[in-house]
């Protein structure tokens, strides 16, 4: 069910390792190459080779298993789980360039986003790359004198209900391991620290364990309660459409799973995924449930409510919270991402950074005559032809509007440690968990009326007929995590 491949074992078959070490030598050759035409001196890559092997076998292996596969390799981000797309390696970097050579061996083609030559890594959240024919047939070669039931054995899809994202170590407050450092941990057999619960598998199949019983019991119900949603699908026939806008049954694909991200308490993400997830807004109406039309419901301005709301700052009667002065409904969405950024990221350098590049991929577009994906830039919009200090200056306003606000406290969000030691630590992660957390309970109660709630972080789909329950189940929920005022349901 998730996007992720985990390595149990190596492949112990010499035409497979004979093609991986081949297509490491043609890499290294092309690297060096281009860097060269570009008057520069070649790296030496020999030292990270086996992190190069291991990324070539997990691209490999992804296609023998699935030649119809998309690959999914959008940011150092591996929490999307989506049905036959696949995040495949630990070094994004390496897979990045690795993707860019095969690209140009005309091995791959782009299915969407700019392709890895020409984009910045962390850009977009929806870039796939699929097998050309050439790529077909070379793959379709290796694949015979492979054994594919070796591969199977060799690399799994796990379905944990819970799942515990990044580092391992003993530093992180009880996610341990053999190692002993905050580095990536290698150990394929994990030791139970004495005293110690199991609690759930990180991405890379290690197991999570707490010593506090009290969090532990907390996280199990967190699973049990995924787990019956997911046993609950089976009772029920959910439709919707497919890109070219063919209806087709997507229950399977509507198994949930909850993505924490490292942090010793589970107080940070903790969003639904599921394979439906991230299908586009353009769809979602689309959806049918035991054969009725659904309903959409979100919260208005939700992230940013909720540090007003954490503050006991009644904003029911303002104007829109994307409003800057200066700027009209036109640069409205833009305002709203470059916010999220904000509360997302540890500095104004790396928000201005970040944005900047996703606005020059979005005028590529443009300029190349496509629409772009609303989706894909998650409805960045902005008047044509602003140049790079006019969005310099968007972004910085962006900045300073929350600055002067009540809630300045928490852009840039500083937290010192037992130490004294301060550190940037962006708050997103921890609204994120606050809104997954009214999601479970949400959730919680269609399932006690034996229906489904489909949820997409703040927004909820239910058949037509249940608008009312959603939209009070909404108001009653957030209300009695927040203890506060009321907010604005869409």
């Amino acid at each position: 069910m998730t996007a992720q491949i985990i390595e149990n074992k190596k492949i112990n078959n010499k035409h497979f390792s004979d093609a991986i070490e081949a297509t490491f030598n043609k890499y290294n050759s092309w690297k060096a190459e281009k860097a060269i035409k570009k008057g520069k001196k070649p790296k030496d890559i020999k030292s990270k080779k086996p992190q190069y092997i291991s990324t070539i076998e997990a691209l490999f292996t992804t296609f023998i298993l699935k030649p119809d596969s998309h690959i999914y390799r959008p940011t150092n981000n591996r929490q999307k789980p989506y049905t036959n797309k696949y995040s495949v390696t630990r070094y994004p970097n390496i897979e990045k360039t690795i993707l860019a050579f095969l690209e140009d061996l005309e091995v791959i083609n782009q299915d969407s986003a700019p392709s890895y030559k020409y984009r910045t890594v962390g850009v977009s959240n929806s870039s796939t790359f699929s097998l050309t024919q050439k790529g077909k047939t070379t793959i379709s070669r290796l694949a015979k004198k492979v054994n594919p039931e070796n591969i199977k054995t060799a690399y799994s899809f796990h379905d944990d209900p819970i799942i515990m994202r990044e580092k391992c170590g003993h530093n992180a407050g009880g996610i341990c391991t053999k190692c002993t450092n905050r580095s990536i941990c290698t150990n394929k057999q994990p030791i139970k620290p004495k005293g110690k619960s199991y609690l759930c598998y990180d991405f890379k199949k290690r197991p999570t364990f707490l010593n506090n019983s009290v969090l532990v019991e907390e996280v199990k119900t967190m699973g049990k309660q995924v787990n019956s949603y997911n046993s609950a699908l089976s009772g029920h026939t959910v439709l919707c459409n497919d890109k070219h806008g063919l209806q087709v049954d997507v229950t399977s694909k509507l198994k949930l799973q909850r993505i924490f991200n490292s942090n010793p308490n589970f107080k940070k993400g903790g969003r639904f995924y599921s394979s439906q997830t991230n299908i586009g807004k353009a769809l979602r109406p689309s959806y049918i449930i035991d054969g009725s039309k659904t309903v959409e419901l979100d919260y208005s301005c939700m992230f940013i409510s909720m540090l007003y709301h954490h503050l006991k700052i009644d904003i029911s009667g303002r104007e829109d919270l994307y409003k800057i002065d200066g700027y009209g409904d036109e640069f409205r969405l833009t305002i709203k991402i470059i916010t999220n950024a904000i509360l997302n990221i540890k500095s104004a350098s790396g928000a201005i950074s970040s944005m900047l590049a996703k606005m020059d991929l979005y005028d590529k577009e443009i300029e190349a005559g496509k629409i772009p994906d609303v989706d894909k830039f998650d409805g960045l919009q902005y008047p044509i032809g602003m140049d790079t200090d006019s969005k310099k200056k968007l972004i910085k306003d962006a900045i300073q509007h929350l600055k002067s606000s009540e809630i300045s406290e928490f852009v840039f969000h500083k937290v010192t440690d037992k130490n004294g030691k301060v550190t940037n630590e962006p708050i997103g992660l921890f609204l994120m968990y606050r809104e997954s957390y009214i999601a479970s309970r949400i959730i919680a109660d269609f399932q006690a009326m034996s229906e489904i709630c489909i949820p997409v972080h703040d927004s909820y789909i239910v058949r037509k007929g249940l608008e009312g329950e959603l939209r009070e189940s909404m108001t009653k929920n957030y209300h009695d995590v927040w203890k506060t005022y009321p907010m604005n349901i869409k």
